[in-house]
């Protein structure tokens, strides 16, 4: 997005658009991948607690929608990550369950690793922008006339209402199942 941003002058070095996008292209390598990353998330560190560490996280993540739903000027934010956050709570029960299911088993968690990682990073993301909108709108409260503020403001608005819904698809995959998966034919 930001290549488009700038329009053809994107490429150019001077903007510092270039090597932001050089970056985010090479880090999964870096990384590690992200499907293998995917697989560690849904197959070992969310199986090796039953999800208990994800669940304490997601109750950190229902602290910040209370705290947005109750600022006016935040609530549909709120609104927003309450949703996404249930996609995810219902996702990691999928996960959880065909898991440990002695058919499915690493055959759902394979399944489902990459949209459930997708849907946890949209999550997640837009959680630290919940949070970024409610000091940032403290800080308007307390009187700062400081633009920075109302720029993170507009960021986390973006955040939360444009970006999270393409993660919150992903719960739309898990839920499908994997029974299609499972009847293609080897050749």
């Amino acid at each position: 997005m930001g290549i488009q941003v700038h329009g053809g002058m994107g490429y150019v070095e001077e903007t510092g658009a270039a090597q932001l996008l050089r970056d985010a292209r090479i880090a999964p390598i870096y990384e590690g991948t992200n499907g293998i990353q995917a697989l560690d998330l849904a197959g070992r560190k969310l199986q090796r607690d039953n999800g208990e560490a994800l669940t304490a996280l997601l109750s950190d993540v229902a602290v910040t929608v209370k705290q947005l739903n109750a600022d006016p000027n935040l609530a549909s934010l709120g609104s927003s990550l309450a949703a996404g956050l249930e996609d995810l709570k219902a996702a990691q029960a999928i996960v959880l369950e065909q898991g440990t299911d002695s058919d499915k088993g690493a055959d759902a968690v394979q399944a489902y690793a990459t949209p459930f990682l997708n849907l946890a990073g949209h999550v997640l993301c837009a959680w630290q922008m919940g949070q970024a909108a409610l000091s940032a709108q403290a800080a308007l409260n307390n009187g700062s006339n400081d633009p920075f503020y109302t720029s993170k403001l507009r960021s986390a608005e973006f955040a939360i209402t444009q970006w999270l819904p393409v993660g919150r698809a992903q719960r739309a995959v898990i839920e499908a199942g994997t029974q299609c998966l499972s009847e293609f034919e080897v050749y």
